[in-house]
């Protein structure tokens, strides 16, 4: 069954004419995070960005998958474009871009660079918004811990996994947390 939900999209995209758009987003999601294979869907997602290179879905929908294939300086040239593209509200980009941006732009400084001081001021960016219901917000918190973590203030990293163990569960948000309270974060 799976296997036919694939092959329709993919003859979607290649012969459909009212449907492309949609079959492609739905293929992104299924190798990026069903399949967890977002290496399959980086071509689509490539291409999906130079179809509609006004789309704000196609283009976040590329740096997720740059960012699930921990392609930090790549998440990071894509995620700043995001983030200015938001922040100015060039056509079809709105400010609710800009927390996104922000996380991406973080968390590649965290993981590619290894630089937790940057990370930082990137998720305080995000939790100084005081806008409190987005995922983004929990998980600035979960990041900001590890950065703490990573320069040894391990109170700092406590008080904020706590924090995203008090924050509604979004995306293995509460699990991050809970190993992150078990054992400190630590680069790979």
């Amino acid at each position: 069954e799976f296997r036919r939900v694939l092959f329709r999209s993919q003859w979607a995209i290649e012969k459909g004419r009212y449907s492309r758009v949609e079959a492609k987003a739905f293929l992104l999601e299924i190798y990026t995070w069903e399949e967890g294979k977002p290496e399959l869907a980086l071509p689509i997602a490539e291409q999906f960005c130079q179809e509609l290179p006004q789309s704000p879905m196609a283009h976040l929908a590329l740096i997720m998958d740059l960012y699930e294939m921990g392609k930090w300086d790549a998440v990071e040239r894509e995620a700043q474009i995001f983030l200015e593209r938001s922040e100015k509200q060039t056509p079809y980009y709105t400010l609710d871009g800009v927390r996104p941006g922000l996380y991406c732009i973080g968390v590649a400084a965290l993981q590619g660079e290894r630089n937790p001081q940057k990370c930082i001021a990137y998720m305080n960016r995000i939790l100084n918004d005081r806008i409190d219901s987005s995922r983004w917000v929990s998980f600035a918190y979960l990041h900001r811990a590890q950065a703490y973590d990573a320069l040894g203030e391990r109170d700092k990293a406590v008080a904020d996994y706590n924090t995203v163990l008090s924050r509604p569960h979004f995306w293995g948000s509460h699990r991050q947390a809970r190993e992150g309270l078990k054992e400190p974060f630590q680069f790979k």
